[in-house]
């Protein structure tokens, strides 16, 4: 219900899933072959929606650290797990749902 099945979601707590979503498929169904100034974007928007309303503080180090080792599309080494765990924690944790705004991004 939160993520739509194409283009940003309404709602922070869904673009927080579908971005989890995208970049999750991005690099570990596609190698990164797609990467683009998007995807750097989507990351950037993940990180500002995860510290704001109620963070998820205990998972921002490690998504952090995940996002820097994926910023070229690369970092298939990584457990993209606590992408996951972090943004359901998010959602969770700010259960209101939160209007988005425009994005800086396409896909």
């Amino acid at each position: 219900m939160l993520v739509p099945g194409r283009g940003p979601a309404s709602t922070v707590q869904g673009e927080v899933i579908r971005i989890v979503g995208r970049l999750r498929h991005e690099i570990e169904g596609n190698g990164g072959g797609n990467w683009d100034d998007d995807f750097l974007a989507m990351q950037d928007a993940l990180l500002a929606h995860l510290a704001s309303g109620n963070p998820v503080t205990q998972y921002l180090d490690e998504v952090r650290s995940v996002v820097a080792d994926s910023r070229d599309g690369g970092g298939w080494h990584r457990d993209f797990s606590v992408l996951d765990r972090s943004a359901v924690a998010w959602v969770a944790l700010n259960p209101v749902p939160i209007p988005l705004k425009e994005v800086p991004y396409q896909r």
